[in-house]
């Protein structure tokens, strides 16, 4: 992270050269072509696709969660992001592509209930802003090599370690970690550098190496880099594997809250799929996090994981779904000299409510955000019709170690895509706290709901 001298979050000049001249090009791009693409992007023939999305939610909670201790909490979200991207043929064999965006957020109202926003933000700054190279047929007339840089999103398997750069506060912490706003909703998820090498070598196996560096002041402004290797076995399921090493980290903001993420080390194992069930859906991961201590620092030793199995039984009426997961972040051990405190990264929302938000209150608001805890998830999903989707999850969450938070949560929600390119969805939430809270947190009722439209 650079100096808490944050400047207007507007400008570009923060940014890194190379990141600055892609985000100026690509913009200008945007407004010299938008004429011209708005019609050419209807043809599924032309290099141009112009894309837009527009993102709106309403948000109550009786709860503050902030030290403001408000004793309700009424607030909105939203953003609208327009995009333009293009692919061009240089030869029989390979694609120049890039594209960019802009996107503008906003919070109104009295902020969430995290107390992450104030309802005072609204930005307009540039999202998506890469060019890449596309290889086909490049291991003995198969597979293919991909190389972007720019900025860019970028996620590995179900988003449990990374999935984007997607904390979004505004001005509630302080300025200095203001990123817009849209806290819920996530608006802004692009890793502001990256250098992505996507690497297809046929027969199911695929890989990635990347660099990933955020500018999420909350992240401490976060650069890491990794490998990721994956095996997709068909009906059965896939495999895969990762390492992350951290290679730049603010370890001062917030009196140290990051100090153990520098040159911190990931390793990641995980498979999914149905083992050839129909109907069938199994999932798990396992990630033990190092790092050596000496040299005035603290060694890591920290470890999390999850196992989880559903089941839908297509044949009865409404199609109802059934599954359990049990997840668990280590904690940090008193008895010990090393930190057991698991970094929970990147992570973020992926297959829907519970993934990786485990309950839209304490995932969202009160914690124990994934970390210090023990979580059993059970989870049922109908279908009333042939596209309304009703579920629910309750939620029980203990400490991993002394100290932490307990609670039990339920999370009642629908989803239903009212047109081709139109989704809504609402939820209720009841967080029950048991232990580890402040004085003044008791039962509580949250609702939310939001509308996607894409163009």
């Amino acid at each position: 992270m650079k100096p808490v001298n944050k400047k207007d979050r507007k400008s570009f000049g923060r940014h890194s050269t190379i990141t600055h001249t892609l985000a100026s090009s690509a913009i200008s791009l945007i407004c010299a072509a938008a004429p011209t693409v708005a019609a050419e992007s209807a043809d599924p023939q032309s290099p141009w696709k112009f894309s837009g999305e527009l993102v709106l939610g309403g948000f109550v909670s009786d709860q503050d969660f902030s030290p403001a201790g408000r004793s309700s909490v009424k607030w909105s979200e939203g953003y609208l992001k327009l995009g333009l991207t293009g692919d061009f043929a240089l030869g029989a064999n390979t694609d120049l592509y890039g594209g960019a965006s802009l996107l503008y957020s906003y919070t109104g109202g009295d902020g969430d209930a995290g107390g992450f926003s104030t309802g005072n933000e609204s930005e307009v700054d540039f999202e998506d802003a890469f060019v890449g190279f596309r290889f086909n047929n490049a291991f003995g007339g198969a597979g293919s090599v991909d190389f972007s840089l720019g900025s860019q999103n970028f996620a590995i398997g179900d988003g449990f370690l990374i999935n984007g750069d997607a904390l979004n506060p505004g001005t509630g912490i302080s300025e200095e970690f203001n990123r817009g706003g849209a806290y819920w909703l996530a608006a802004r998820k692009a890793f502001r550098e990256t250098a992505i090498l996507k690497l297809d070598f046929g027969n199911d196996l695929r890989g990635d190496v990347f660099y990933l560096g955020s500018d999420t002041a909350l992240q401490g402004d976060t650069k890491l880099a990794g490998v990721n290797l994956e095996k997709d076995f068909g009906e059965l399921g896939t495999i895969g594997g990762s390492y992350v090493r951290v290679v730049d980290v603010n370890t001062s903001i917030l009196g140290g809250f990051l100090a153990n993420r520098d040159d911190l080390e990931a390793i990641s194992l995980r498979a999914s799929g149905s083992l050839g069930v129909e109907n069938l859906f199994l999932s798990g991961e396992f990630v033990s996090q190092s790092r050596d201590g000496g040299g005035g620092r603290q060694e890591v030793d920290a470890y999390a994981g999850y196992l989880e199995a559903s089941y839908q039984f297509a044949d009865m009426p409404w199609a109802p779904q059934l599954g359990y997961r049990y997840s668990v972040f280590s904690g940090d051990d008193a008895s010990t000299a090393a930190s057991e405190a698991y970094d929970p990264l990147f992570y973020g929302f992926s297959r829907g409510y519970g993934t990786w938000f485990q309950g839209e209150v304490a995932g969202n608001y009160s914690g124990p955000f994934n970390t210090n805890s023990k979580v059993s998830t059970l989870q049922l999903a109908v279908h009333p019709t042939e596209t309304l989707r009703v579920g629910a999850l309750f939620f029980d969450f203990t400490p991993e170690q002394p100290g932490g938070l307990e609670a039990q949560e339920f999370n009642l929600f629908f989803e239903l895509p009212v047109r081709e390119n139109l989704f809504v969805s609402g939820l209720y939430g009841r967080h029950m706290p048991k232990s580890g809270f402040s004085a003044g947190v008791d039962d509580s009722d949250y609702f939310s709901i939001f509308a996607v439209l894409n163009f």
